[in-house]
């Protein structure tokens, strides 16, 4: 077996421009959109409805397809609306607000 790195790994060097600041906790926010397609196969289908109470890491969407993947909210609160949001390449696809 080739070993590369003599005691394994790869170690860059400590010498990033963050590595003297303090980790921040940002606030949760208010709303967030999440979008049902994150990934290059089929959107996912979403299975809350607008109404519905739901806590961080809920399942929020179900994949379908060959490929495709499960969606899971990454905040707690109530579903505003499933509607058509802009991605972050600005193509319009379901969201979940």
């Amino acid at each position: 077996m080739l070993k590369t790195f003599p005691i394994g790994g790869v170690h860059p060097p400590e010498n990033k421009i963050t590595a003297d600041i303090p980790i921040e906790y940002l606030p949760v926010p208010e709303s967030v959109i999440i979008p049902v397609s994150q990934h290059i196969g089929s959107p996912a289908n979403p299975v809350v409805n607008k109404g519905d109470s739901i806590k961080a890491g809920q399942l929020i969407a179900a994949g379908k397809g060959f490929v495709s993947a499960n969606i899971h909210s990454s905040v707690s609160g109530k579903i505003n609306k499933i509607d058509i949001a802009p991605d972050s390449y600005g193509f319009k696809q379901t969201s979940i607000f």
